[in-house]
């Protein structure tokens, strides 16, 4: 799942550098730490909102997630 996001986040903002900055990475190591995320697939619940919002799914996960709540929760 974390394979394809980032892959959408990518193809969304056109590059590596430019999803690095939106995910508020310095411009100058953007690059760098978007190929950190990407090998080690290992970051902050703050960078998976922004990947989320990045690929334009975060409407859709919270669609999700609401739905299997109610399932569970509403008796």
């Amino acid at each position: 799942m974390v394979d394809k996001l980032i892959q959408i986040a990518l193809y969304k903002k056109g590059s590596k550098k430019n999803l690095g900055v939106f995910l508020g990475f310095p411009e100058k190591y953007a690059t760098q730490r978007v190929n950190k995320i990407i090998e080690n697939q290992n970051f902050k619940m703050e960078i998976l909102k922004k990947l989320l919002t990045a690929a334009e799914v975060e409407a859709y996960m919270d669609m999700a997630i609401t739905a299997e709540h109610d399932k569970i929760f509403a008796k």
